[in-house]
């Protein structure tokens, strides 16, 4: 922290020039006005749940790091990765923001011939109800994330009828939630 004291004849042009505006925080949910808003109503996936096993959510998180290149390089990156039914890794991009990440692999999908309904996304996040609704917004029926989901999130997942598995690792994942009983 830096501290100043400036003279009294420099609080007018000061003043001139200072803005006001409402403090922000939390992600996700900047500018937007209320909870209600935040927490919108949240159509449920529709897609028919893909097969998948254990085994092919462990064969992507063991590759997923062969996948990132500048979270090798610097250790801090998020990265979001969407994965065919047998664990094979798709598409997968990086950001510092958790939901950029996300964002960034979304987009792609959208443009590129990948089916959405038939495979999983993988998040090496905190799982967050923003991630959650981005997912479920999207039509991908499975978010698999290495970290615990908060609250809200798992709130959203049971609203949205997403498959949310959590706390993944190369030997086990938390199933939080499984409308379809896939697990």
């Amino acid at each position: 922290m830096a501290r100043a004291n400036l003279p009294a004849r420099s609080l007018p042009r000061i003043l001139e020039r200072a803005r006001t505006r409402v403090s922000e925080s939390s992600c996700g949910i900047r500018r937007i006005d209320s909870v209600a808003a935040a927490l919108a109503p949240l159509d449920p996936v529709e897609a028919v749940p893909p097969q998948i096993d254990f085994a092919a959510i462990h064969k992507a998180l063991s590759a997923m790091r062969d996948h990132q290149q500048v979270g090798f390089a610097t250790a801090a990156v998020h990265a979001a990765a969407f994965c065919t039914c047998d664990g094979e890794i798709v598409l997968l991009r990086e950001d510092v923001g958790r939901h950029n990440a996300l964002d960034k692999l979304i987009g792609p999908l959208g443009r590129q011939t990948i089916d959405r309904h038939n495979g999983f996304v993988l998040l090496s996040a905190r799982c967050s109800q923003e991630l959650v609704e981005k997912t479920v917004r999207e039509g991908i029926p499975v978010q698999v994330t290495i970290s615990a989901p908060s609250s809200l999130a798992i709130a959203r997942a049971l609203e949205g009828k997403l498959i949310l598995l959590a706390l993944a690792r190369s030997d086990s994942a938390l199933i939080v939630n499984d409308p379809h009983r896939l697990f």
